[in-house]
């Protein structure tokens, strides 16, 4: 509702464009991440922190650094690839655009559930580490993979065979299909 409300007030009445409707989801985000930490600290004993639980533990730090930073970089240069890509992209004008962004969408849809389970990999694969259980980790990591590329093929062969519906459906022509 929130989010709402400030669009109209940015969009409409300070005539703001994209940018007011940027600002008033910022907003609305920022406002329900207030509301949803008071709630927890109200509601849940856990919550509530004393200044003296607050603490640095460098060898901690240094080992979340080293486990850490491999998958930080790897989404720095995913992410600064798909900027480079959408300039590119840009570039050959709004056909291009709409074509390319409807892909992307199929896309997130395609791989939802194979980063769903690589993330809860990822859970599983710290809480098996910090009990010393590398071999769950192993046959953990081989189970999600072969689940992973299952499902993965399963919803390729869904797209393949209905992707002119999929992309009419986003209100591109059947030839953006091919």
């Amino acid at each position: 509702m929130i989010n709402v409300v400030l669009d109209i007030l940015f969009v409409y009445n300070f005539n703001m464009g994209v940018a007011g409707a940027a600002i008033a989801t910022d907003i609305a985000q920022i406002a329900f991440c207030i509301a949803a930490f008071v709630y927890m600290v109200k509601k849940y004993p856990l919550f509530r922190w004393k200044p003296k639980e607050f603490t640095f533990e460098w060898e901690l730090a240094k080992l979340t650094l080293q486990r850490g930073f491999p998958m930080a970089l790897q989404q720095l240069i995913v992410s600064v690839g798909f900027v480079f890509i959408q300039r590119a992209v840009n570039s050959y004008g709004e056909a291009m655009t709409a074509s390319y962004s409807v892909a992307q969408k199929v896309e997130t849809y395609m791989t939802l559930p194979a980063n769903a389970l690589m993330t809860t990999q990822s859970t599983y694969t710290a809480q098996n580490i910090g009990a010393g259980k590398m071999e769950r980790v192993i046959t953990g990591a081989k189970h999600t993979v072969i689940i992973s590329e299952a499902i993965s093929i399963c919803i390729l062969a869904v797209v393949y065979l209905f992707a002119t519906p999929i992309v009419t459906a986003y209100g591109l022509g059947s030839e953006a299909a091919g």
